[in-house]
């Protein structure tokens, strides 16, 4: 019975302690920031090699407007670039391996 009550004793323990660690690690999107935003720079950066055919998912939406702002030469052809122009400027560096990925414009 002991036995039983110390393994139960250290399961919560050890529960309790990565939800901590968890919990309390930093956020790669950055402060001020949505909290998806590190995602949605990741993916914009690894994904469809064809690209998004003129539409921009959703998701992509405000991102793909917030770069759109910040360029010189104005084209909503380049939405996938609008999106990594508007990660970087908000200091976010998206992970993997950038397959098909056009470069912020």
């Amino acid at each position: 019975m002991r036995k039983r009550i110390a393994i139960g004793v250290m399961g919560l323990l050890l529960l309790g302690g990565g939800a901590t660690s968890a919990l309390g690690a930093p956020k790669k999107s950055g402060l001020g920031n949505p909290p998806n935003t590190y995602g949605l720079c990741t993916a914009a950066n690894n994904g469809n090699k064809n690209g998004w055919g003129g539409l921009v998912p959703p998701p992509f939406q405000a991102l793909a407007q917030q770069g759109e702002l910040l360029e010189l030469e104005h084209s909503s052809l380049d939405a996938r670039s609008d999106v990594l122009l508007a990660c970087q400027n908000l200091g976010i560096t998206p992970g993997g391996q950038g397959h098909g990925s056009p470069g912020p414009s």
